[in-house]
């Protein structure tokens, strides 16, 4: 009987020491807390090591919906995944370049390739037309692949 105590008390620890990390600068547990406007990355977090090229990305909004470019709808956009590269400022047309993947089908979930080293990604939410909605709706963070 006494482990069921410790089991649960450990199992209230570990919840309350996930929910204090929503409240980290960045969404540092990979969500925003109540209440915020953002996007950012579910998975992976920032600081995450992959042991083989191939990293999945999970992308997430809050205050917004994602929909597929094409039309200008209020309140809606898509992202774009900006790798080792400088992110759109508020009202430019995300860039088409080779670091820049455009997600107009209103995906939320990619896996792609990244070479050895340290990479920088960024999460960038824009409107149909892809012009950005700036860096309230950006959300950076850096991954290593060995």
């Amino acid at each position: 009987m006494a482990w069921q105590k410790w089991m649960m008390i450990f199992a209230v620890l570990a919840m309350a020491s996930l929910a204090a990390c929503r409240g980290l600068p960045g969404g540092s547990a990979g969500v925003l807390g109540k209440g915020e406007t953002g996007v950012y990355f579910a998975q992976p977090l920032d600081g995450a090591v992959f042991e083989d090229n191939e990293v999945k990305i999970v992308m997430a909004v809050q205050g917004k919906e994602v929909r597929p470019a094409g039309e200008i709808i209020p309140g809606t956009g898509h992202h774009h995944l900006i790798i080792n590269s400088d992110a759109s400022e508020r009202g430019e047309t995300v860039a088409r370049s080779r670091q820049t993947i455009h997600f107009s089908n209103g995906e939320t979930t990619a896996a792609i390739t990244l070479p050895t080293g340290t990479h920088s990604l960024t999460l960038q939410f824009a409107n149909g037309l892809h012009v950005s909605y700036g860096e309230k709706w950006r959300h950076t963070i850096k991954i290593t692949v060995k």
